[in-house]
């Protein structure tokens, strides 16, 4: 191996082409074999895909995603009903996503919302999508102490959100939110509207909202920029928790 050539490649910013051109040097066979593009090519890939992975494992600690779960593990039962399939074979490409459109999982406690919505957001970083799993109410008062710390302090916090590409809010409506909040979580929506995503679980529905967010224009206005240009799944109250608990005494 040309110690020469490793050291450009660091300089460079090539730290896993230099692995791989020290395991195309260690084979001897294998480098009097291919050609000079051959060899290049393989380093040149090494390269991509060893920062492909980097950049998804870095985003996928900053999405902070609750659950590890996975597009595969996402039960398509009678219960859940051809609609949800349907609905389930457009999300899943993270076109929504793309065209900065909106999603939301309605469904009571235990309906399966978190795991559902766990396996959409680490599909879309492994689509390259910076993403942001909070609470709603977390955000929402973060972003009312921003705002009472001045415009500065707030514009800064708004302008790294939108950075984001996805970002998920749980539990909306689930514990009553005050002026500054409201205030603060339609500003969220409103920078985003129709150029990033947000995906909402809830257990309540558009209706319940506005009740809970009381008759304010900023709560109806906040209410709309979720629901325009939006997709959404109703997962009914039923608890799955309990339907695995059964199955598994069965099996047990």
């Amino acid at each position: 191996m040309n110690e020469e050539v490793s050291s450009l490649m660091r300089q460079v910013g090539m730290k896993y082409a230099v692995k791989a051109y020290a395991d195309l040097c260690n084979d001897a066979n294998l480098m009097s074999s291919i050609s000079v593009d051959d060899a290049l090519m393989s380093l040149l890939v090494a390269e991509r895909d060893g920062r492909d992975c980097a950049r998804q494992r870095l985003l996928m600690g900053q999405a902070r995603i609750p659950i590890m779960a996975e597009m595969s593990e996402i039960s398509y039962d009678e219960a859940r009903g051809p609609e949800f399939a349907r609905a389930m074979s457009v999300v899943r490409t993270m076109s929504w996503v793309r065209t900065g459109n909106n999603l939301c999982l309605l469904g009571g406690s235990g309906s399966g919302k978190t795991f559902l919505i766990s396996a959409l957001a680490r599909e879309a970083v492994r689509h390259g999508y910076p993403t942001l799993f909070t609470g709603a109410r977390d955000i929402a008062s973060m972003l009312a102490e921003r705002r009472a710390q001045g415009a500065a302090a707030y514009q800064s916090e708004r302008t790294k959100l939108k950075k984001k590409a996805l970002i998920v809010l749980d539990d909306l409506c689930l514990t009553h939110m005050d002026e500054a909040e409201i205030q603060g979580l339609f500003d969220l929506l409103n920078d985003r509207a129709g150029i990033k995503s947000v995906a909402v679980l809830s257990q309540k529905d558009p209706v319940r909202w506005n009740e809970e967010m009381g008759p304010s224009a900023v709560g109806e206005a906040l209410v709309e920029r979720i629901m325009a240009n939006s997709i959404t799944i109703s997962l009914g109250t039923g608890s799955r928790r309990k339907t695995a608990d059964i199955d598994a005494l069965r099996g047990a």
